[in-house]
């Protein structure tokens, strides 16, 4: 929660460069708790790296969680069907069988 007026005055700065209030909100939360973000909106993941915050994309949550056999591939594909549905939804592959060849 954004509490710290410091903290919306950041918020504001972002948005007014373009960013939505989440992903405003989001990037200074985990810049002043030192946390990575998750996000997959481009131009906010750019302003993110630029103040070296780690970022980690839907497709890398899903990714680690294929490593560790918590999704196969096969239940991670279906989430892209899914996902397909949200037209403004940045899927970065077609099928998690090109990042796991093997599984």
């Amino acid at each position: 929660m954004v509490v710290d007026p410091v903290h919306h005055l950041e918020i504001g700065g972002l948005v007014a460069r373009g960013l939505g209030y989440g992903e405003a909100s989001s990037i200074v939360l985990a810049y002043h708790l030192s946390v990575p973000l998750v996000m997959d909106d481009k131009r906010a993941i750019k302003i993110a790296q630029k103040m070296q915050i780690p970022v980690l994309t839907t497709t890398n949550v899903v990714g680690e969680n294929i490593r560790q056999s918590v999704l196969t591939v096969a239940q991670a594909d279906r989430l892209i069907v899914d996902w397909e549905a949200v037209k403004d939804f940045p899927i970065t592959v077609r099928s998690f069988r090109e990042l796991f060849p093997d599984m």
